[in-house]
């Protein structure tokens, strides 16, 4: 899956509260419905109507839209990234073994992390 679709599909265990979403985004998280994955719901930006606030949303986009006129419509806004890192092995664990990248959600370079896009301060470690 991809990373905006891994998250949708984790945070579905949290809440059911609806997902705003970048078309693109949206495209492919309908193939991953259609084959049966569970996921949060979403709903196209672009169907949103014009001049509504986007306070508390929760928004989804690639990368690729950060810094465009799509992105600058939500004004002042916290930003995070979900990494493209995975640390889980290419082969699975022996049954019963859980890895620590798939089992907690904290780990660096798992699934689930994600950054916030703020610098490091001083003696901050990375």
């Amino acid at each position: 899956m991809g990373k905006a679709q891994r998250l949708l599909a984790e945070l579905a265990r949290l809440t059911d509260r609806t997902v705003l979403v970048h078309g693109a985004v949206a495209e492919v998280t309908e193939l991953y419905r259609q084959q049966g994955v569970a996921m949060l719901p979403t709903a196209r930006v672009a169907e949103m109507p014009a001049r509504r606030s986007y306070a508390g949303e929760l928004i989804l986009a690639p990368l690729s839209a950060w810094g465009t006129t799509w992105v600058r419509r939500f004004g002042e806004r916290e930003t995070a990234f979900a990494s493209g890192l995975d640390a889980r092995p290419r082969h699975p664990p022996p049954q019963g073994l859980a890895t620590a990248a798939s089992s907690s959600p904290t780990t660096p370079t798992g699934p689930a992390c994600c950054g916030r896009s703020r610098r490091a301060g001083p003696g901050a470690s990375s």
